[in-house]
């Protein structure tokens, strides 16, 4: 039997597979290691991983780094969403209809509100 693990940082990812008692990683498309945990929307596509580097400069608006230190966060968390908004850059967007977070971003022209669910 084999097992899959994930361990999901706040700027990088690594996977791993459990097979007759060993690990091994899974590595990228450009053979690395560990991903990088950003996205990136463009007028055409949505990048994720090693695609986003070279959007992040030129296309810094639309571009969310360090999403996950977001994860199991809502707007009833105040005092530790001060903390993490010190590690984006992105202004982050709080619905209090809905309880979540969110990142506002253009892509094609329109407008989404992204959140890390």
């Amino acid at each position: 039997m084999s097992a899959i693990g994930i361990d999901l940082g706040s700027s990088k990812a690594v996977m791993g597979v459990v097979s007759k008692g060993v690990v091994e990683i899974v590595l990228s498309d450009t053979s690395g290691r560990s991903v990088p945990v950003q996205c990136a929307f463009t007028d055409a596509e949505r990048l994720a991983g090693e695609g986003v580097k070279p959007q992040t400069r030129r296309n810094f608006k639309n571009t969310l780094l360090y999403a996950t230190r977001f994860l199991g966060l809502n707007t009833a968390c105040q005092e530790q969403l001060k903390i993490e908004q010190k590690f984006t850059l992105q202004k982050v967007t709080q619905n209090a209809e809905t309880n979540k977070i969110s990142w506002s971003v253009t892509q094609g022209g329109e407008k989404h509100d992204m959140s890390v669910e």
